[in-house]
């Protein structure tokens, strides 16, 4: 864990930093505080309701997977540790991730903190699949609208993704020999993830129903996300298709999942700015977007922190759970 803490502060911060200052110094700031002035309040409101209806829908998409794996849980339980994983994602992503406190939530029900983080692995999985799944359906429902922007590499990509799966469903693979056969410890801990992953997979070949339900949540989980920034684009006067969001705000958050900054700060804003030039918009309003879904997630994020400060069970303190994730197998 100290390891990985320092190479946060030596690597992750600075990066930061420089496409934070990057980012202020080609815009505008005063410019942007009058813009969130002048925004629609209402649909300020209607975007961040939509945070509530996204966490119901998170609970209710883990319980699923949960009990396709014969571990039952209350749906209380599942969004108030979505909430406490939203608080150690946003205020402490250096020292513990959100999974692994959620990991640590239902250990017990599931029996070994293994299995809870391999079914979180496996959510995971399907969430990026459902993205794919978004980005490569808004390609095609906006070819033609905006030629500024190239989005072939992509829309292939999700089709030899999503194809993938499917066959991988179908047929098995065994992964174990290219473990083997990978000399470095990282990409071997790689590959028995993935490993891990299809073999859940492999398991709703069967049973495929809970795995059509994971799915359906996931995409009404990323239908919420997406018309969140929708709206906020509304309340800064913009008229984009809902179809240029389907495809923006995936590839925007999927890349500042890359492990290079803290949380994504910085790539995110610049990401923003970026891909809504190619439509037209001011970066001015572009960050304002930006960082007002930001604050919104951390004004969550908070009520994960009260929650996490009084619930009564599992008072683990923020150093066990690092040491608890120091010991997980990789």
């Amino acid at each position: 864990m100290m390891r990985g803490f320092k190479s946060t502060i030596f690597f992750k911060i600075p990066v930061s930093l420089i496409l934070i200052g990057w980012i202020v110094y080609k815009v505008d700031i005063s410019k942007v505080w009058h813009i969130v002035q002048h925004a629609r309040g209402w649909w300020f409101l209607a975007a961040l309701g939509l945070h509530i209806f996204g966490y119901w829908v998170s609970g209710e998409r883990w319980k699923v997977l949960l009990k396709a794996q014969g571990v039952e849980v209350s749906l209380s339980l599942t969004i108030k540790s979505y909430l406490v994983g939203t608080f150690f994602n946003q205020f402490l992503p250096t020292i513990v991730g959100g999974d692994v406190v959620r990991g640590m939530d239902t250990a017990r029900p599931c029996g070994s903190l293994t299995k809870s983080l391999t079914i979180i692995l496996f959510e995971r999985f399907t969430g990026i699949i459902v993205l794919l799944m978004l980005v490569s359906t808004g390609i095609i429902l906006q070819l033609g609208r905006f030629k500024e922007v190239s989005y072939w590499p992509i829309l292939v990509l999700g089709f030899l993704v999503i194809a993938a799966v499917i066959f991988l469903w179908k047929e098995g693979i065994n992964l174990g020999f290219l473990e083997k056969k990978i000399p470095f410890r990282f990409g071997k801990a790689i590959v028995r993830k993935i490993s891990t992953v299809f073999d859940i997979l492999v398991r709703f070949r069967s049973h495929p129903w809970p795995l059509v339900e994971v799915i359906g949540w996931g995409l009404a989980l990323q239908l919420l996300f997406i018309l969140h920034y929708y709206f906020l684009s509304i309340a800064f006067f913009l008229h984009l298709p809902f179809s240029f969001f389907m495809v923006v705000i995936p590839v925007i958050f999927l890349l500042s999942m890359l492990p290079v900054s803290i949380n994504g700060i910085g790539v995110r804003e610049n990401l923003f700015v970026y891909f809504f030039a190619k439509v037209s918009v001011s970066p001015e309003k572009s960050l304002a977007i930006a960082w007002m879904g930001f604050v919104m997630i951390l004004c969550y994020a908070l009520v994960g922190g009260v929650i996490y400060m009084v619930r009564k069970g599992g008072r683990e303190t923020v150093s066990e759970i690092a040491n608890e994730s120091d010991r997980l197998p990789e």
